[in-house]
Order: C-alpha cells, then sequence, then structure tokens
C-alpha cells in the first residue's frame, strides 16, 4: 500500500507527531512525589516545566529525578534516609531537578532532521518548542525511529513500484521503444 493508496503511515515533520496529544506540564513549584506521580499516571518517563507566563523554562525526566537526588554515591545512606522521610523529599521541586533551558525542537524541523538531533546528542527526549517558547509536546528517540523507518519502508515500496512499472514488458513487446 502507498501513500496515496491509503491513510498515512507516518509524520512528515514534529508538528504532526505532537499536535493531537496531551504533554504532561509541570509548574516550577511541584514537587517531586506529585510530579513522578503524574508521570506513573500518565506513563511518561518526562514533562515540560513552564513559567507563569506560559513559557517552556525545563525538562523532568525520571533520569534526572534520580541523578540530582543520588547523584554520586557519596553520603548515599544520607540521600535514601532523606528521601523516605516525606517532610523532606516533599521540599524537592521541579526547579531543583530540570533541566533549565534544554535544546529543543522546531514543530515544523522533519522527522529525518530531528532523528539526526536527538542521536548526536544522544538525549532520549526532546522538547518540541516554537519560537514563542510555547511547549508543544515532547518527543522521544523510539518514535522518531519508528516514523522515519515506517517513512523508509514507504519509499522502498514506492522505488519497487516505480522499477516494476518502467522494468516491465511494454505493450508493444521488446525494443518496440527503440
Amino acid at each position: 500500500m502507498t501513500m496515496r493508496e491509503g491513510p498515512k503511515k507516518y509524520a512528515q515533520n514534529l508538528r504532526e507527531i505532537v499536535q493531537d496529544r496531551a504533554c504532561l506540564k509541570f509548574s516550577p513549584k511541584d514537587t517531586i512525589p506529585d510530579m513522578l506521580e503524574r508521570m506513573h499516571a500518565q506513563k511518561v518517563g518526562a514533562g515540560g516545566v513552564i513559567d507563569a507566563s506560559g513559557k517552556f523554562i525545563g525538562l523532568v525526566t525520571e533520569r534526572e529525578i534520580v541523578r540530582k537526588i543520588f547523584g554520586n554515591a557519596q553520603k548515599l545512606e544520607e540521600r535514601i534516609d532523606m528521601l523516605s522521610d516525606p517532610k523532606e523529599s516533599k521540599y524537592l521541586t521541579a526547579w531543583d531537578v530540570m533541566i533549565a533551558a534544554p535544546d529543543t525542537l522546531h514543530p515544523d524541523e522533519g522527522i529525518e532532521e530531528a532523528q539526526d538531533i536527538i542521536t548526536y546528542f544522544g538525549y532520549r527526549y526532546m522538547p518540541v518548542v516554537d519560537h514563542r517558547e510555547r511547549l508543544h509536546g515532547l518527543i522521544d528517540a523510539r518514535e522518531l525511529h519508528q516514523h522515519v523507518y515506517a517513512k523508509s519502508q514507504d519509499m522502498m515500496e514506492s522505488k519497487d513500484t516505480l522499477l516494476s512499472y518502467f522494468m516491465g514488458r511494454e505493450p508493444y513487446g521488446i525494443g518496440a521503444s527503440i
């Protein structure tokens, strides 16, 4: 099935991927327990941090939460004790654990370019932010790969169709075009 014959199998740009889905957004003052609860409820591993004016200012991932809390192995027991005390852990906020001003992608970025960028930097997630600094969504490396792969498969099918058309027998016989 080619693109002309059926529904689209892949996105051309990031806007097409993120436009119809909700994106988890946090306030800088949201606490770690609240953020983790919301991430788990929505089955996502990241969310954007939005300031009071609605601008994207940072990215929170489960991995960054673990890194910021546990850091290196020094004083690990103290950190674990602090986390097990709800009074202490509730004071850590998105502001404390976010990746401030991360690299971003634009909604009109093509999927191949976006995959090149996310792969080059080794990111798992990247925010999709417009020129007004509004968060449109988050893209993860796996879903970009799926779109790029689907697009390459469609291109291969189109190539095969064209080759068989041009290499097939002509209605007037072999050599009729000479």
